[in-house]
């Protein structure tokens, strides 16, 4: 159980850096790309899709971080309804079906990223595989993120019942 939070701990932290870096790159080539349109009069061709690309990783893991701290969209009404062993439910429910999203990425993720590896991006001349290799990569740390979450909710309720 703890190999699995630390691996998971890890992961989440690599995230966390890899999506600050991915903003500061995001943000030095737009910074770049009005200093040689409006500076130098010269366009960069490439900025603009490289700027997508990166924007589309960022956003994927993005939401693996915000499925570790339980941030992302849900109806917390309903959680402030229930009682105490009912919301360890509701969260057990929610978890799991951000499990299944996770697993549809991985699979839809992947096939995607396999059929359009021989398509070639207009500027970057990128295999456009690799832009969409971000969704299942996100989709198996969400799964993990999903099952730390659900075995922290299987271990509170044990430590509960010692109490």
């Amino acid at each position: 159980m703890s190999l699995i939070k630390n691996v998971d701990g890890i992961i989440n932290r690599f995230c966390q850096y890899f999506s600050g870096a991915l903003l500061g790159v995001i943000a030095v080539v737009c910074a770049l790309q009005v200093f040689c349109r409006y500076v130098l009069n010269n366009s960069l061709s490439w900025s603009e899709e490289i700027m997508r690309y990166l924007f589309i990783w960022l956003v994927m893991f993005a939401t693996t971080i915000t499925v570790k701290h339980g941030s992302g969209a849900s109806v917390d009404i309903f959680a402030g309804l229930f009682r105490r062993h009912a919301r360890r439910l509701y969260a057990l429910i929610l978890y799991a079906a951000l499990a299944v999203g996770g697993i549809v990425f991985i699979i839809f993720g992947w096939r995607m990223t396999v059929s359009t590896m021989p398509s070639l991006s207009a500027a970057l001349r990128i295999p456009m595989g690799y832009v969409y290799l971000c969704v299942p990569v996100s989709g198996a740390i969400i799964v993990l993120h999903c099952i730390t979450a659900i075995l922290d909710e299987f271990t509170a309720k044990k430590e509960d019942e010692k109490i």
